[in-house]
């Protein structure tokens, strides 16, 4: 035991190579947390600092222990309420903090004034892999890379001699370029790790995973009209553990996608006719499945990509502002019969560029369909998202017969709400969808850059509406009470979500108020 009494173990690892890195460990399938430096000390090393260019100018301090070179700086909701920015240290003494760079120049000026604002501690952030020495509760982990030791404070019940641990070296466990007509079927994909994070690039996040890469001024511009092409800059998607590039009928049927630390577990790039269905992903670091560029909006090379009958839960659980499905710039995308739950923003998002494309055609998107999923359980940390949210035009698209619900409720989540077309969202049709339990709107049009969207045959409860969208028109939408749910939104809530041709259909067990609200609307 140490000095908390908390039950030390550790292991070599120098046979994984001498240079072997990781940013994750799990035992017993159970994912450990990465040791953290404990606030009282964070406060004490960053009293009375002055952030600079290069990291932070500290006031040299007795007995305050330093920052280890390789420690990352998390900010939570501190430069946009939907981010969770991270830059790691490249050194450090008693009156210095240097940040590996580009990583820390990008956060300084993220774009549309989202640049961090202070020091992480208290609500501003914190500080990752501090060291062996910060092991401070059970399921606590950490890597000596100079001893290639690896450290874990063992869990109640947990016994030395019987632990099973994985600690992911990987970073890519399949490749699939230039291909077409290849399926997997009854594949498990689990335990990969993504060392980006913690390197000179890190993770400066924008929306969605979508990050500022590389030093390249226009980085740092917000471009509102788009008349700089800056969103290219600041709209680099992160990376897959499975990597799906320029390749036709890729097909993933009943897989298992688990243990994986990338940006996505599955990343389709320049797909046509890529599938995953009948499939079961969780407990991933980033998004569950990402479809499509976010960089160029006239990209018409990802094309009647889908993901079908598939189960989603615990995405994002370290990247908290990634999504549960990422559809970028796409045509003929279909995401039927989902379920996506305990996600930490946003359970599908659809499109990219806010306002910057004002036309029908300023973007490729096109005739994508989001149908009959069952979306719940979302934004349970990060703020201003939605069940389903879309950006940009969405020419001929269609959002309908999917259930929404239990908007996470114990906390201010900010803006959005159920169904969330955001700023410059136009030219689809939202229809027969069913929204529930939301601690804000149902319906979030609360710009007059959203236009064109017909809104019609929607049941929602409660009643709460944001309607400042341009030739929006809401036809024939119902608002009932929790009493009297209307047949058809009944049956609206009981076809969504995945059916038995999905073998986890039944394997995800609801928690007590789920399962009464489940059993109560249908």
């Amino acid at each position: 035991p140490n000095s908390t009494g908390l039950r030390i173990v550790k292991a070599g690892v120098s046979g994984y190579g001498t240079g072997v890195q990781s940013r994750h460990l799990y035992v017993h399938g159970q994912r450990a947390r990465r040791s953290r430096l404990p606030q009282q000390i964070a406060s004490s090393i960053f009293s009375g600092s002055k952030m600079t260019h290069y990291g932070f100018e500290l006031v040299p301090k007795a007995e305050v222990p330093r920052v280890q070179a390789g420690a990352e700086f998390i900010f939570p909701r501190s430069t946009s309420v939907w981010t969770e920015p991270r830059c790691a240290v490249s050194s450090s003494n008693a009156s210095h903090i240097v940040m590996m760079q580009p990583c820390w120049q990008n956060v300084l000026h993220k774009p549309c004034r989202y640049g961090v604002k202070g020091a992480p501690v208290g609500n501003a952030g914190y500080v990752e892999n501090a060291g062996v020495q910060y092991l401070s509760q059970p399921g606590d982990w950490a890597l000596d890379t100079e001893t290639h030791t690896a450290y874990y404070a063992l869990r109640e019940g947990e016994i030395a001699d019987a632990l099973i641990a994985e600690m992911p070296v990987l970073e890519l466990l399949i490749n699939i370029s230039d291909a077409d007509h290849v399926d997997f079927e009854g594949f498990t994909f689990e335990y990969a790790t993504w060392l980006r994070p913690g390197q000179n690039e890190g993770f400066v996040d924008h929306q969605g995973g979508n990050c500022l890469l590389g030093t390249n001024k226009l980085n740092y511009e917000c471009d509102a009209d788009g008349s700089l092409g800056a969103e290219a800059y600041w709209s680099r998607k992160s990376p897959g553990n499975i990597a799906v590039v320029s390749s036709s009928f890729i097909r993933f049927s009943q897989c298992e996608f688990s243990k994986l630390g990338a940006g996505a577990a599955v990343d389709i790039t320049a797909g046509n006719n890529c599938q995953v269905v009948n499939s079961f992903i969780h407990d991933v670091s980033g998004a569950a499945v990402q479809i499509g560029s976010f960089t160029d909006p006239l990209a018409s090379s990802d094309k009647n990509n889908s993901v079908v009958n598939t189960l989603v839960h615990r995405a994002a659980v370290e990247f908290r502002g990634a999504v549960g499905i990422n559809v970028g710039f796409t045509q003929g995308t279909v995401l039927w019969g989902n379920e996506i739950s305990n996600v930490s923003w946003t359970g599908i998002s659809m499109g990219w560029g806010w306002n910057r494309h004002r036309c029908w055609n300023c973007t490729a998107s096109r005739d994508n369909i989001i149908a009959y999923n069952r979306v719940h359980d979302f934004k349970l940390d990060m703020n201003d998202g939605g069940g389903i949210y879309l950006l940009g035009p969405q020419n001929g698209s269609l959002v309908h017969d999917n259930w929404v619900y239990d908007e996470a409720h114990d906390r201010d989540v900010g803006a959005g709400g159920g169904l969330y077309p955001d700023d410059g969202s136009a030219y689809f049709d939202v229809s027969r969808n069913v929204v529930t339990n939301m601690q804000n709107f149902w319906l979030f049009l609360w710009t007059h850059s959203i236009h064109d969207i017909v809104v019609e045959n929607n049941y929602a409860t409660p009643q709460k509406t944001f309607d400042a969208g341009v030739r929006c028109p809401l036809i024939n939408n119902t608002f009932f009470n929790l009493t009297q749910t209307p047949l058809v939104a009944k049956q609206i809530m009981a076809a969504s979500g995945v059916n038995s041709s999905n073998p986890w259909s039944k394997r995800l067990q609801m928690h007590p108020a789920e399962l009464s609200a489940y059993e109560y609307f249908v």
